[in-house]
């Protein structure tokens, strides 16, 4: 049986294209998808449900922040429209808390057959953000959701951190995988850029230094090889121009997180007429002009 594992960083969040609103954020630390953000988590969804995934995607795993389980609630509907399949939410071993209307709705009691049943969803406290003190002055507010695994502890070295990762990692993987009884399957796991760089560094020994926002990286591995990288932090299904793009990056210990990130003005300036976009609770929001 072959594994793959997709590791996307999430998209674009709100305060990196608007600095003020951290100020009247009842949880400043803990920001939601920027409109652009949701296009990229769309487009992220589009690109691993028609293009990329080869073998179904079996289960999906996300960091409990906000702009994680957002793009992870549009790589989901992505997958259950293109397939027309029903969300089955995890009861066994992970059991995650629906996070929007769109999870809310579906019935985890009556699952679709194995063939035609979609992701299952879980929020997995161990993929959250590092907690540096260079991130947050205190430990951050998350929003609350069932995870059997307790918040990360503050502070947090770059090493604790990094370890944090490489367990949750390998655990998610022997769990899951085992799960599929020897069926073939992909795992979707949306996390944060510095903890995408601490598992590549640790189970491949790449040293990557940019993690773009809503990029994929595709590991593969059989039960007589080792991890093979198939792609590492891949943008190009965002389709974006370069001179339209303004690039951070995550390059270890001393860089801060808000320095990692994507920027498309023209994706975000495009109209000044309010559109919708999105599927999940926190996902659904206007298109506005801003900056």
């Amino acid at each position: 049986m072959s594994t793959t594992v997709y590791l996307i960083r999430h998209g674009e969040r709100i305060d990196h294209i608007d600095p003020s609103w951290s100020c009247t954020a009842s949880q400043p630390y803990d920001p939601p998808l920027s409109p652009g953000g949701i296009r990229q988590a769309c487009r992220t969804g589009s690109h691993l449900s028609t293009r990329l995934v080869t073998s179904p995607i079996r289960y999906i795993f996300s960091s409990p922040f906000k702009r994680c389980i957002e793009t992870a609630e549009e790589i989901l509907h992505a997958l259950t429209s293109h397939a027309n399949r029903e969300c089955r939410i995890s009861t066994v071993p992970y059991v995650p808390a629906p996070s929007s209307s769109f999870l809310s709705k579906q019935s985890p009691q009556s699952p679709a057959p194995r063939s035609l049943s979609a992701p299952i969803f879980n929020i997995d406290n161990r993929l959250s953000e590092w907690m540096s003190p260079s991130y947050f002055s205190h430990p951050p507010y998350v929003s609350a959701h069932s995870s059997p695994y307790a918040a990360p502890s503050y502070p947090e070295s770059y090493t604790q951190m990094a370890s944090r990762f490489t367990d949750a990692f390998n655990e998610i993987v022997d769990c899951a995988f085992g799960q599929m009884h020897d069926e073939n399957g992909s795992i979707v796991i949306v996390t944060h850029g510095v903890g995408i760089k601490a598992i590549l560094e640790s189970i491949c020994g790449h040293d990557v230094e940019h993690v773009g926002c809503a990029s994929i990286t595709k590991l593969s591995k059989t039960a007589y090889s080792g991890w093979k990288v198939g792609m590492v932090c891949d943008e190009s299904h965002l389709g974006r121009n370069s001179w339209d793009r303004r690039e951070g990056h995550v390059s270890g210990p001393s860089s801060q997180a808000s320095r990692s990130t994507n920027v498309w003005r023209n994706d975000l300036t495009s109209t000044a007429t309010s559109t919708s976009w999105g599927h999940g609770g926190f996902a659904t929001r206007t298109l506005a002009l801003l900056g």
